[in-house]
């Protein structure tokens, strides 16, 4: 029984996130997490007045009152609901693991996101006003962190293709693991750790010191995703009209051209499959941020890349569903052997 529920209200999230995204209407624990790490920066940086040392201090101790609160909701919302004899709560903790594991992926919305770049970008070649080329600028720095201001069009394609062969890792292989191997909490706690990378894991200034624990262990939690979601990838390539071929060449090359130790994995695989070249210098904040180059400058790119990086991550997303019911079967079972071991 256990163990049929788990992979159900497993594929319900994956299959609810498909149809219905992140509605506004409906509130989302990152929209808490961020406001949470805000909070906590000026007090957290007074409290450890000082320069390098103290913002480190601070930073760690802002990463650790995050998860501990988090940790702390979640499991006496969990023990209350699980240990109790009514039904009725058991089948709300059902409900509420479902909701957060849906919360926790990213899939609708990556794609959506994309598309309406590429239909920026479609009316630009259109009618190559300024203003849709600018459209378009606006619509894909609703998903980058790098300044989009001064893209061309080729500069916003790339960056696109980017962004979801990076999500493709963090936003739906990651938490989705997370979520086959510990349960929705699992999946919420590697969000809010990746939540706080994303807004204080910057090598600017401000954050280099104050973000460095919360980017070192995005990077740690991420590790094994990432390289995971890169052979699921070149899984996806091949069932596609790219092939595997120049896809785990590219991989097997530049996967480590990033200065994350694992954006690269999948952004290698897609530059490989597409045949264009990713990376590069970007602006960050106004600074000029040199990188190093992924995949061959074979062709430039073009809005079409954009389609096919979708398929690609859809393909993808839905092969990690396998892959996550296997590895939430086993440990449903396992799950299952030590309280009968109990017993």
């Amino acid at each position: 029984m256990i163990f049929t529920i788990g992979l159900i209200t497993y594929t319900i999230s994956f299959i609810t996130d498909l149809i219905l995204g992140d509605p506004s209407c409906i509130p989302h624990p990152v929209v808490f997490f961020g406001k949470l790490i805000g909070f906590l920066e000026k007090p957290y940086r007074n409290l450890f007045k000082g320069k390098k040392s103290g913002n480190k201090k601070a930073g760690i101790l802002m990463v650790i009152t995050v998860l501990l609160i988090i940790l702390s909701v979640i499991s006496a919302i969990y023990s209350l609901l699980f240990f109790s004899k009514n039904r009725f709560l058991l089948i709300l903790l059902l409900i509420l693991d479902t909701f957060l594991g849906y919360q926790s992926i990213a899939i609708r919305d990556m794609l959506k996101e994309s598309t309406s770049v590429y239909n920026a970008l479609k009316i630009y070649e259109d009618d190559h006003r300024y203003s849709s080329l600018n459209s378009a600028r606006i619509a894909v720095g609703r998903i980058v962190g790098r300044d989009t201001d001064r893209l061309s069009e080729d500069d916003i394609i790339r960056a696109c293709v980017e962004t979801v062969s990076e999500n493709f890792s963090d936003g739906v292989v990651a938490p989705m693991l997370y979520y086959a191997a510990f349960g929705a909490p699992g999946a919420l706690l590697y969000k809010a750790v990746n939540t706080m990378d994303s807004m204080v894991g910057y090598k600017n200034e401000r954050f280099i010191d104050y973000g460095s624990c919360a980017a070192r262990l995005d990077d740690i939690l991420n590790f094994i995703p990432s390289r995971i979601a890169s052979v699921i990838l070149i899984l996806s390539c091949g069932m596609g009209p790219m092939g595997i071929k120049n896809a785990f060449r590219i991989w097997k090359r530049d996967r480590l051209n990033h200065s994350s130790p694992n954006s690269g994995q999948t952004e290698a695989v897609m530059a490989g499959a597409l045949g264009i070249r990713l990376g590069g210098g970007s602006f960050y904040f106004g600074e000029y941020y040199e990188k190093p180059y992924i995949g061959d400058d074979t062709r430039n790119a073009v809005i079409g890349d954009i389609i096919t990086a979708n398929y690609t991550f859809l393909l993808g997303s839905f092969l990690c569903l396998f892959a996550g019911l296997l590895l939430r079967g086993i440990t449903a079972f396992l799950f299952i052997m030590i309280i009968l071991k109990k017993g």
